[in-house]
């Protein structure tokens, strides 16, 4: 595992943790696998934390997860419930949808981010990857965070959803800053604020536009059951595939270029054995997930399985705990590229399972094979990982040196 977020904390530290769960403190982000590793240990499948207000509760274990996931009756999509504090956040489609609305948006955007829609965008991003490697490696040192990941991931995001290329960091920069804090409270509000004119702006151009070419100007076209959705719902989708898609798959990038940076019989199996970087991305992704938890609102004093979930609270579902969970996963906590890990809650569960992981999941497989094929060192003092880790697991920066 990742020693940035695992200690040899002794374990009545991370009892008393668990009995107060803070995902905003230094000690989570400091033993968040020592935490992930003890709640299966001694069981925990539903926890409750009076920190942050009034309290909330958290689903630990994989049984609880799916259960609560798809009662969305109960536990709803809420806007602002997706965080604990609640969010600031704008609404985002189909996230903060529920009910038929949020069954019809699902059944518009499916096939637009099908398994074949987004193979078919693979080349495009193999294409990018090798032109910005190629040019970081004739530097001789580089970031596999902000040099690669970013502008991977940005440029096939733009690409995707019809906007220009080159203008990937005017969007991916300020979601970053706030993911994880970078900058004043004022500069991110700021950055933010700039971000959301910028979409609007965009959004409403290119609707206007019957040429208009990707998932916007196609959006805007497109009919289903005699409707037609709204620009402000546009606005809405775009807004969710950009902040939900850009720093989660670089995030777990980062993770990967530490991992195989300081494992290199790792790198080198998946050299010997190029067959296995499918299942290794998987793996990855289990192990390494960026998005640890999301959360729901209790509409209603709920009881489930014997637990109490108090009405109008939030409830947060810790993705990653169900990633670990033995009864889900043989050997949960080794990192193994031969099994078969297609199931994992890495991208949710449920109706309100992640829109873009078929999208996530091609842009990591072809930025690992870049990783497992490039020569490269860790530059360890360089590396550096984010204060808070709540929303997104992940490294800020992964410089390496290579030739």
């Amino acid at each position: 595992m990742l020693r940035e977020f695992r200690s040899e904390t002794p374990q009545a530290e991370v009892d008393a943790f668990i009995a107060n769960f803070d995902h905003h403190s230094a000690f989570y982000r400091r033993n968040y696998f020592n935490v992930v590793e003890r709640l299966h240990q001694r069981g925990d499948r539903v926890l409750r934390s009076t920190q942050w207000n009034d309290g909330f509760s958290i689903v630990a274990g994989y049984d609880m997860l799916r259960k609560v996931a798809t009662d969305v009756r109960r536990f709803t999509n809420l806007h602002g419930y997706r965080v604990v504090p609640l969010s600031v956040m704008p609404a985002l489609y189909p996230n903060d949808a529920d009910g038929e609305e949020h069954t019809f948006m699902r059944k518009m955007l499916n096939p637009l981010f099908s398994p074949k829609r987004m193979a078919e965008l693979q080349q495009g991003v193999v294409e990018d990857a090798d032109r910005i490697l190629s040019e970081l490696v004739g530097r001789g040192q580089f970031d596999w965070a902000t040099d690669f990941a970013q502008p991977v991931t940005g440029r096939v995001t733009m690409r995707l959803l019809g906007l220009p290329e080159e203008e990937w960091a005017d969007y991916s920069h300020p979601i970053h800053n706030a993911a994880f804090c970078i900058g004043s409270l004022e500069s991110r509000l700021a950055g933010g604020a700039a971000f959301a004119r910028k979409v609007h702006e965009e959004v409403k151009r290119l609707v206007a536009r019957p040429d208009a070419t990707g998932l916007i100007g196609e959006l805007s076209r497109t009919e289903l059951e005699g409707r037609r959705i709204t620009t402000d719902d546009i606005e809405r989708i775009v807004l969710n595939i950009i902040i939900g898609g850009l720093d989660t798959t670089q995030a777990t990038l980062s993770c990967a270029a530490v991992f195989l940076g300081r494992n290199p019989d790792r790198k080198q199996e998946l050299q010997r054995h190029p067959e296995r970087i499918r299942n290794a991305t998987l793996e990855l992704l289990r192990v390494f997930g960026s998005a640890p938890m999301t959360g729901r609102y209790n509409a209603g004093d709920i009881e489930l399985e014997g637990f109490h979930f108090p009405n109008g609270e939030a409830t947060l579902l810790f993705w990653t705990s169900g990633n670990f969970d033995p009864a889900f996963v043989d050997r949960p906590m080794e990192v193994d590229f031969t099994r078969s890990a297609g199931r994992n809650m890495t991208f949710a569960a449920g109706p309100h399972s992640c829109l873009g992981q078929y999208l996530s999941k091609m842009e990591l497989e072809v930025m690992i094979a870049a990783l497992v094929n490039t020569d490269y060192e860790l530059v360890e003092e360089g590396i550096v990982v984010p204060e808070d880790i709540s929303a997104t697991v992940a490294y800020l920066n992964v410089p390496c040196r290579v030739g």
